[in-house]
């Protein structure tokens, strides 16, 4: 195994500690299993498809929901994730090419944030409110 430099070793520790920030940040945003599900729920009900929220299969969406979750910190909510759920498939439910997009990689990838802020941007209510009352 190559030697490490101090510089390396110094770059490395850096992005230890960064990498640590998030874990620490995911963790104390608390989402429950129960959170998660119902997000996927809601996934599951817009699309007509069965993704599944508990289990060996659920694992790769649940830790990008919970991701995102850490991110969002106090401002996590599963309405803010109803939001952006409603808002793109709103808007890529009518097209065949961008239908395929409505779906966890892509809702709660690293464009979640862009999701979330322009779903933000309409009536500040979403489908999901509106069904809801």
């Amino acid at each position: 195994m190559p030697e490490m430099s101090s510089d390396d070793y110094g770059e490395l520790q850096k992005a230890l500690a960064k990498l640590q920030e998030v874990v620490d940040r995911i963790n104390a945003a608390g989402m429950t299993r129960e959170q998660a599900a119902e997000i996927i729920a809601h996934l599951n009900l817009r699309t007509g498809r069965n993704y599944p929220a508990v289990g060996k299969q659920a694992g790769g969406t649940v830790k990008m929901i919970r991701t995102r979750w850490g991110e969002l910190g106090e401002d996590a909510s599963v309405d803010e994730f109803k939001r952006v759920i409603d808002c793109k498939s709103s808007e890529w439910s009518g097209d065949e090419k961008t239908r395929v997009w409505i779906r966890p990689s892509t809702l709660f990838g690293p464009k979640f944030h862009e999701y979330r802020g322009q779903a933000s941007l309409g009536s500040g209510k979403s489908q999901y409110q509106e069904w809801s009352e």
